[in-house]
């Protein structure tokens, strides 16, 4: 018998650490919890915390997936366990009625995007580079193309704060509204005045500027409390039952990432520049 059959083969650090020639000595009664035990720790319903796009009516499994149950448990226990335990085990997973599942933000699964070896992100174009002076391509076809895009990734990311369902205990969530850094909570306000600016027919570049801070400070404190979760900094599990959307951009801060990258696109049109 090899020494990969003795080691543990699931495992998280806590209740797991059974090895291969253990699992399959197992009662089928006992296998069965463990092999349900091990998908729930792995995957969840999207539902939970996977964006969804209102537009296309689907989620954007941007983190993995979606995965199968019957594929995921065939293929980490179909060596031990019979075909009928096998359906058994992924009928009882999909008995409400989920059938695509999306990676758990702790599990192996979970594909972040970030090398091991990546260092803190660098900070968001400045704003400062911008003068408040229209240059020539202001009011152009390509300015009015880059405003309206900006006007949407900006409404975009409005309808996320408003309709984004907040998670409970069993999240690795950011603190409530009373621990937001004024960064957070000041974002719904600048998003509004900076969707009115950009309506107008000819919106000022001093005040989107204005209105553009807030949203690339979000960006900054989003990407640090991401950071810091994925290097285990933070490792408190909080209840966000009562936070919004705002709150819930900690962990995703591509959201405002979109939305300030609009912003600057059409202010490299719009606007004359240092360089």
């Amino acid at each position: 018998m090899s020494d990969d059959y003795e080691r543990p083969f699931i495992e998280d650090g806590s209740q797991f650490g059974i090895s291969q020639a253990t699992f399959a000595e197992m009662e089928s009664a006992e296998q069965r919890e463990l092999m349900i035990q091990w998908f729930f720790q792995n995957f969840e319903d999207p539902a939970n915390e996977t964006p969804w796009d209102g537009e296309t009516k689907e989620y954007m499994y941007i983190w993995g997936g979606p995965y199968s149950a019957s594929d995921q448990i065939w293929e980490k226990f179909g060596d031990f366990v019979p075909e009928s335990l096998i359906a058994a085990v992924v009928d009882e997973i999909q008995s409400d009625g989920t059938y695509d599942w999306a990676p758990r933000s702790n599990s192996p699964f979970y594909d972040d995007g970030r090398d091991e070896e990546d260092e803190e992100p660098p900070d968001p174009p400045s704003l400062e580079i911008y003068l408040d002076e229209p240059s020539d391509r202001y009011g152009s076809p390509e300015e009015r193309e880059a405003r309206a895009e900006a006007l949407e990734a900006i409404e975009k990311l409005q309808r996320t704060l408003q309709t984004r369902r907040p998670i409970g205990i069993g999240h690795n969530q950011p603190p409530d509204d009373t621990q937001q850094p004024e960064e957070i909570s000041e974002l719904p306000q600048a998003l509004q005045e900076l969707s009115a600016e950009l309506q107008k027919p000819n919106p000022e570049i001093t005040l989107v500027k204005r209105w553009a801070t807030p949203l690339r400070n979000a960006v900054i404190a989003s990407a640090t409390w991401t950071l810091k979760k994925l290097d285990g900094a933070l490792t408190a599990v909080f209840n966000v039952s009562a936070v919004g959307g705002a709150g819930w951009l900690y962990n995703h801060p591509e959201y405002l990432q979109m939305a300030y990258d609009a912003v600057i696109k059409w202010l490299d049109l719009a606007a004359k520049s240092l360089f």
